[in-house]
């Protein structure tokens, strides 16, 4: 039998799906490296095309959803950001009088939680490094 392995140390968070933030390990003291994000891919202007005409036409919203806006308001956000609106859009049909702003806000809002949860990650990372670096400051001072 194997001997039970050592536990790991806790790594930086991550969003979900991602890297930590750090490319490989983390850096050495003297590396002034800053933390980083890294995102998925922004959604295809093909896919939220197609899913756009689906809910023009098939999804009951008779080409009331205007292309150019949803498209702007969507252009750096990941698929999963998209589909999440875009699926409360659909389940809500019958209830939206606008569906173009109704889609506009709710891309905003993922933004901004988008952009919210990786300052909050970025901070935790900066305090990390910063932990990191005293203690191998702390490990360099002689012995008195």
């Amino acid at each position: 039998p194997q001997p039970p392995q050592p536990p790991q140390p806790p790594q930086p968070p991550s969003i979900e799906g991602q890297s930590n933030g750090w490319s490989g390990s983390p850096p050495k003291a003297a590396d002034q490296r800053q933390p980083s994000i890294v995102r998925p891919p922004p959604i295809t202007t093909d896919e939220l095309w197609t899913r756009l005409e689906w809910l023009n036409n098939e999804g009951g919203f008779q080409n009331s959803i205007r292309h150019a806006d949803v498209s702007d308001a969507a252009s750096d956000l990941d698929v999963e950001a998209v589909a999440t609106v875009l699926n409360q859009l659909e389940e809500r049909w019958n209830d939206v009088s606008d569906p173009t702003t109704f889609a506009v806000e709710g891309l905003r809002k993922q933004r901004a939680d988008r952009d919210a949860r990786e300052q909050s990650i970025l901070a935790h990372q900066s305090r990390r490094q910063q932990q990191y670096e005293s203690a191998m400051e702390l490990r360099a001072r002689p012995m008195a």
